[in-house]
């Protein structure tokens, strides 16, 4: 399981390299090689400490990046004049909504 998010990680960081400040990834790459290091001991309960540090670490990192291509993505929406909303449907169509019963002959 440990092993997994030292993996997780690793790919997170190599994926997002350049979207990563150079602290980011010196603090990940730090919190790793100290996991890697309690790992080969027996202290379970400083495993878990700094397996939930890291794994906290690199979900901040993800959540940074997300809200980054959604600001992105939006200002690039209003640049180019479109409505964020262009899926929702247009008032003005000529769909009619009405209810309706069945009945039985």
């Amino acid at each position: 399981m440990k092993k997994s998010l030292i993996y997780t990680s690793e790919k997170t960081l190599d994926e997002l390299k350049d979207q990563v400040s150079e602290d980011e990834k010196t603090k990940v790459e730090g919190l790793v090689a100290e996991l890697r290091e309690l790992i080969a001991g027996d202290d379970v309960a400083a495993i878990k400490e700094k397996s939930d540090e890291l794994s906290n670490v690199v979900q901040e990192i993800g959540a940074k990046i997300y809200q980054q291509a959604q600001a992105e993505a939006q200002a690039q929406q209003q640049a180019q004049g479109q409505d964020p909303n262009a899926g929702a449907q247009d008032k003005d169509d000529d769909t009619i909504d009405a209810d309706y019963e069945v009945k039985d002959d």
